[in-house]
């Protein structure tokens, strides 16, 4: 798509581009259910801009739709290491991926840190 490949000139002539549109590229990616370039983006945008939660969750759900699960795991797994604070919908969204995969058990710890969090 040609907005991929702006955003991709854009990024080789290192200009100065904000997280929302890492995140709207990301989500783009998702919805076009090509979630490959989508994680690739990120790749991409963590070495210009620091990462907010949005730009995570598009990821995550990027992953889930690619039926991704290990994806939506680690990307869950790297916000809480950047002490960004998934919120239900990344659970919601990674907890989604694991069942459409079969993975239980993730599942369940998921949703036991949901309740730890005390998030609804």
């Amino acid at each position: 798509p040609m907005a991929l490949l702006l955003l991709d000139v854009a990024m080789t002539r290192r200009l100065s581009l904000p997280t929302v549109t890492f995140s709207a590229a990301v989500s783009a990616c998702e919805k076009g259910r090509q979630w490959e370039e989508g994680l690739q983006i990120l790749e991409k945008a963590k070495a210009s801009t620091d990462l907010d939660m949005i730009t995570y969750n598009a990821a995550i759900s990027a992953a889930e739709k690619g039926q991704q699960w290990r994806h939506s795991l680690a990307l869950l797994n790297e916000a809480r290491g950047k002490s960004l604070q998934p919120e239900a919908v990344a659970y919601s969204t990674s907890i989604s991926s694991c069942e459409q995969e079969g993975q239980w058990q993730h599942m369940l710890t998921l949703l036991e840190e949901m309740v730890d969090l005390k998030m609804q």
